[in-house]
């Protein structure tokens, strides 16, 4: 018989899919992760900023180019430097691998966008199996067949709206441990507060493998890794 018993070992790292929209705090609260971070920035330069100067010397970033940077992030993760890793955003690595491949969004074909979807699809999951804790960060998306519905559906953004966006977004949500939906609240003083909703309510899709972090959470990555990796119940949560 060749196949062989597996000793359960727990959490080690973690593998979150942040998603929301713009200013519910997804960059500041991926990079919140356990340091020293590698931020993989493919949106514009000035999205990193707050989060620099939120935790000085704690990131390293670097901004993908082109389809082969995807492998050298990997080797650059593989060497044991960086404890987390974060990917601001899919949406916008995918786009970068599709002008890649087809010298211009506007004018790819099917199966260009079929080729950037599985590129960067593959390097995600990648990247998911390395010994580090991953962040990817994703803006909104609404599903086009429940828009206007009292059902309405959001999901990840993980490629474009169609193009089996829908499908990819799924696929990624199963392959990571904590999928958290973000938003901005009012704390009872007054002062704005970042959480993530980890159960699924009011068509947002989420989930929390770990059992641990509640329904939901203040936005603090190496808060959740903690209490993933120890076993520590949120209190009033159970």
């Amino acid at each position: 018989m060749a196949l062989e018993f597996v000793e359960p070992t727990g959490f080690r790292t973690l593998n979150v899919l942040l998603y929301g929209p713009p200013g519910s705090g997804k960059t500041i609260g991926a990079t919140s992760a356990p340091a020293p971070v590698l931020l993989v920035n493919a949106d514009r330069p000035n999205a990193s900023a707050m989060a620099h100067r939120l935790r000085p010397g704690k990131i390293r970033e670097v901004r993908p180019k082109a389809a082969g940077d995807l492998e050298e992030i990997l080797q650059l993760l593989e060497g044991g430097k960086f404890r987390s890793a974060v990917i601001d955003t899919i949406g916008d690595l995918y786009r970068v691998v599709l002008e890649d491949i087809s010298n211009s969004a506007l004018s790819a074909t099917l199966a260009q966008y079929r080729d950037a979807g599985t590129l960067v699809e593959r390097f995600l999951r990648a990247l998911c199996d390395l010994p580090v804790n991953a962040v990817l960060v994703a803006h909104e998306l609404q599903d086009e067949a429940t828009e206007g519905s009292s059902e309405q559906v959001t999901v990840p953004l993980v490629g474009t709206a169609g193009r089996g966006g829908f499908a990819r977004s799924v696929r990624l949500m199963g392959a990571v441990d904590v999928v958290g939906y973000c938003a901005q609240v009012t704390s009872d003083d007054g002062e704005p507060r970042w959480v993530a909703q980890l159960t699924a309510a009011k068509g947002r899709r989420a989930k929390d493998r770990t059992g641990v972090l509640g329904p939901v959470r203040d936005l603090d990555i190496a808060d959740w890794v903690a209490a993933a990796t120890t076993g520590q119940q949120q209190e009033g949560t159970k």
